[in-house]
C-alpha cells in the first residue's frame, strides 16, 4: 500500500512539473515572439540593429515586470542581456563600433547613446553573476540580493537612457 502511494505521488509530481514547464515555455516564447512581432511592425522605420535592440529592450521590460516568477525573470533577463551583448559584438564586427565611438565624430545625443549603452552592458556581468548565485545555489543572503537589485536598477536605467538616445541615430 505504501509503495502505491509513493508511486502515485511520484506520478502526480511529474505531471505537475510537466504542466509547470509547459506554462513557463508558453509564457517565455509568447513574450519573446510578441516582442519580435511588435518590433517587426516598427521595422520599416528602424535599422535591423535598432529592431534587435528594441526586441531586447521589450524582453527586458517584461523580465522586470515579471520578476516575481524567478524562472521566467531569469530566462527573460538573460535573453535580453545576451541579445544586447551579441548586438554589440555584431556592431563591432560590421561597423567598427569602438573606433566610431572613440573618434568623437558623432553628435552629443549619439555619444550619450554609446555611453549609456556601454555602462549597461558592463553591468550585465555582475548582475548575471549575482542573479545566478541567488537562483542556482540559493546562496548569498541579503548582500547578494541587495547588490543584484541595485546593480539591476542601475543597468535598467542606463539601458533605458541608451534606448531613448538610440533614436538620435536615425
Amino acid at each position: 500500500m505504501e509503495k502505491r502511494v509513493q508511486m502515485l505521488n511520484s506520478s502526480l509530481t511529474t505531471e505537475i512539473e510537466a504542466g509547470t514547464e509547459r506554462r513557463f515555455l508558453v509564457k517565455y516564447f509568447g513574450i519573446v515572439l510578441g516582442a519580435i512581432v511588435l518590433t517587426a511592425g516598427l521595422g520599416q522605420f528602424l535599422s535591423i540593429y535598432m529592431a534587435i535592440a528594441t526586441t531586447a529592450y521589450i524582453t527586458m521590460l517584461f523580465g522586470v515586470v515579471l520578476r516575481k516568477d524567478k524562472s521566467l525573470h531569469m530566462a527573460l533577463m538573460s535573453t535580453a542581456m545576451l541579445t544586447d551583448f551579441l548586438l554589440v559584438l555584431a556592431l563591432e564586427f560590421t561597423r567598427s563600433a569602438v573606433n566610431t565611438a572613440v573618434s568623437f565624430e558623432m553628435s552629443l545625443p549619439q555619444q550619450a547613446h554609446i555611453g549609456f549603452s556601454t555602462l549597461a552592458v558592463l553591468l550585465y556581468l555582475p548582475i548575471l553573476i549575482l542573479g545566478l548565485r541567488r537562483y542556482l545555489a540559493r546562496e548569498g543572503g541579503f548582500a547578494t540580493r541587495y547588490w543584484h537589485i541595485r546593480l539591476g536598477v542601475a543597468g535598467l536605467v542606463f539601458r533605458s537612457l541608451g534606448f531613448i538616445f538610440m533614436f538620435s541615430l536615425l
